[in-house]
């Protein structure tokens, strides 16, 4: 079973919550303008994978090897696997952030992607949850220690790096 984009998967949720409610597949359709057939077949491929996921868990929890294929991922990740080498679940959470992230085309929405999944059977990349870092924090106290050693005198900032770091230093800036 192919893997579904992230929106597909959100649709496949509102589609499922109106089901429960009582909704037919006729009225689900005319919401989301798609036949009655493919809201069917939607629902399916949703149980189908939610099966699957659960089974992958169960197979963490008791030890067993898991394929990372036995999760949902997008396309992207999927091939990305593939091209590196990651078959199973210990390979994959053997890596760490950094890892990833200097494969090519792997960016933030694949990290967050490979940890919501690892995160919804209980696992984690090896060194766990990225550090949260303030960046314009970070920022401001570099722009403030820079201003200060022009005001002791020890450096000389040209007008435009100077202007950089004032507004740095001010409360509105954004990174």
């Amino acid at each position: 079973m192919k893997a579904r984009r992230p929106g597909i998967q959100k649709q496949a949720e509102a589609m499922r919550a109106m089901r429960d409610t009582g909704a037919t597949y006729e009225s689900i359709a005319t919401r989301f303008e798609l036949s009655a057939e493919r809201v069917r077949q939607i629902l399916i491929e949703d149980a189908r994978l939610r099966q699957r996921q659960a089974a992958a868990a169960e197979r963490v929890e008791r030890g067993e090897p898991t394929l990372v294929a036995d999760l949902a991922w997008s396309l992207r990740v999927e091939q990305l696997f593939a091209n590196h080498g990651v078959k199973t679940l210990d390979e994959l959470c053997a890596l760490t952030t950094q890892d990833l992230m200097r494969w090519p085309y792997f960016g933030r929405h694949a990290m967050r992607e490979v940890r919501d999944a690892l995160a919804s059977i209980g696992r984690r990349l090896a060194d766990g949850p990225e550090p949260l870092v303030n960046y314009r924090a970070v920022a401001r106290e570099l722009a403030d220690q820079l201003l200060e050693l022009e005001r002791s005198g020890r450096v000389q900032l040209d007008e435009a790096l100077r202007g950089k770091c004032l507004q740095v230093a001010s409360e509105h800036w954004r990174p």
